[in-house]
């Protein structure tokens, strides 16, 4: 779960950003959620916007890593994505899942999947 806030007037002095990224996350060591929260200026936010992730098509649940060693699995566990923008790392057969992207500020899935390139 992402939510993403738009601040229409930062107070720049107190070092406040333009966009505020609130995301949790299933931690199954601890077998809870945690809530993250990251300030980010329009620039950061661009760059972050757009995230590759995986539909599983089996589960139809849409999962993506934001940083590196996040590593999140669906919900039926038949593929998990870690790395983030750094790497991509795809664990599951690629008959159950489809790559795609996801757009942060309107939570929703660019239409096209992506290629899955063997070996990545």
């Amino acid at each position: 779960m992402v939510s993403v806030f738009h601040n229409a007037k930062p107070n720049r002095k107190k070092g406040h950003k333009d966009y505020l990224l609130i995301y949790s996350r299933y931690d199954p060591r601890a077998d809870k959620s945690q809530w993250f929260l990251a300030g980010m200026d329009s620039k950061e936010m661009e760059e972050e916007r757009y995230q590759d992730a995986l539909h599983c098509l089996k589960c139809d649940d849409v999962v993506y890593s934001l940083y590196q060693h996040d590593c999140h699995p669906c919900k039926c566990g038949a593929c998990e994505i870690d790395g983030g923008k750094l790497y991509n790392s795809i664990n599951g057969h690629p008959e159950d899942y489809e790559l795609v992207k996801i757009d942060l500020l309107n939570d929703g899935i660019v239409v096209e999947p992506l290629p899955v390139v063997e070996g990545s």
